[in-house]
């Protein structure tokens, strides 16, 4: 059937303004926060802008507006590089697909299964907002408006991919460095 976590276990996080470490994990299915206290599981009640980090990992998870659902509902992304003028996001997914009979002798019955699919990158302001990342380099490159240039002169200068996420993350540095 699958699984509606991105990782089964429950690891140590805090929530950012809370001092107390919680055993935690992802529901990328449902996009919720669980925790474990006192052997029972509860979910976080989601509020823009806030912030879990799994003390293990260093892996950090915050709050935006979730633009892909078009309903303005808040949704967790996982923060690949916070700036002080936009982040690099990342939108773990788990979609749920519906069993496949046979359709002929020969087929094999395909029961219901949660899988992950590809994660997507968007980009995070800070008012809470977020704007999925076009996968083709001039569609990126308008993103950054005046300084698109710049972008695109850097990138070809160091050789960095607008689709690799080591490179990307490399592009909101830099582009966070600009005036």
């Amino acid at each position: 059937m699958g699984s509606p976590y991105v990782n089964d276990d429950f690891f140590p996080a805090k929530i950012k303004g809370i001092e107390t470490a919680y055993p935690m994990r992802y529901n990328a299915y449902e996009d919720e926060m669980e925790f474990e206290k006192e052997g029972k599981f509860y979910n976080f009640n989601k509020v823009l802008n806030q912030e879990v980090v799994f003390l293990a990992t260093n892996k950090k998870y915050k709050l935006f507006f979730d633009t892909e659902n078009n309903d303005n509902s808040i949704g967790y992304f996982v923060v690949l590089f916070q700036g002080n003028k936009i982040d690099l996001l990342n939108k773990e997914k788990i979609k749920f697909f519906e069993a496949v009979k046979p359709k002929t002798g020969y087929d094999k019955y395909k029961p219901p299964t949660l899988k992950r699919v590809n994660d997507k990158f968007y980009i995070g302001y800070k008012n809470g907002t977020t704007t999925e990342l076009p996968r083709k380099k001039q569609d990126v490159l308008k993103l950054f408006s005046e300084k698109s240039n710049d972008i695109q002169n850097y990138a070809k200068k160091n050789r960095l991919s607008f689709k690799d996420k080591e490179d990307l993350i490399q592009l909101f540095k830099y582009y966070n460095t600009l005036n």
